[in-house]
């Protein structure tokens, strides 16, 4: 669905879809205010992986774990409504820089939109246990992110569509830009749906 945004040769940039608002298959539930409060702790959260050499792919969480990247300071975080199944979830997505060029076990994870976990530091997360429906879940009051971990092909992610992915959709509003400038200057009028958009999982209008 596109190349990742290289800066240079050792890194590169793209976007990350992490976590979204609600219950999730874990038993736990992430809403409302702890939502935006775990949301406004992912600056400089690095991100994560296990890579087995013998299989050539990450595994999940475990001891070992190398940094590949991290998330930027400043990593435009956008809650982004994304229809999974005919469920619709608010994911919040960020930017994210990873070391591709610097590790070869990573250079696929924007390109190949590797699939991801979170880690939460167990020193500030806080929460009460609730009943929704027939099950309990743990409703986290508080939380600060620790890591963003890479999972493996064989690895499924809590969050179902949680993913790294490249920024394709700058191409597509810089499109929507040009139109609109030639329409402006032509005093013509501009219909968006009638560009053709590659069918693209992880591709949402909103950024």
């Amino acid at each position: 669905i596109g190349q990742p945004g290289k800066v240079n040769s050792m890194f590169s940039f793209g976007r990350a879809r992490i976590f979204y608002m609600g219950s999730n298959p874990n038993r736990s539930i992430i809403e409302g205010e702890a939502a935006y409060k775990l949301a406004a702790s992912i600056p400089g959260t690095p991100i994560i992986g296990l890579y087995n050499y013998d299989t050539e792919d990450f595994e999940g969480h475990g001891d070992g774990q190398s940094a590949f990247g991290f998330v930027p300071l400043e990593p435009n975080p956008t809650w982004v409504k994304i229809d999974e199944n005919g469920k619709e979830r608010e994911y919040l997505e960020v930017d994210v820089v990873v070391w591709d060029g610097r590790f070869e076990e990573e250079k696929n994870i924007l390109s190949d939109n590797k699939s991801l976990s979170m880690e939460l530091n167990p020193a500030t997360l806080k929460g009460t246990m609730v009943r929704r429906g027939e099950h309990m879940y743990y409703n986290i009051t508080n939380a600060e992110f620790a890591g963003i971990t890479v999972l493996g092909e064989d690895v499924e992610p809590c969050f179902e569509g949680a993913a790294f992915f490249t920024r394709i959709q700058e191409a597509f509003e810089r499109i929507e830009q040009i139109e609109q400038a030639y329409n402006l200057k032509m005093g013509g009028s501009t219909e968006m749906d009638k560009i053709i958009k590659p069918k693209c999982p992880h591709y949402n209008g909103n950024k």
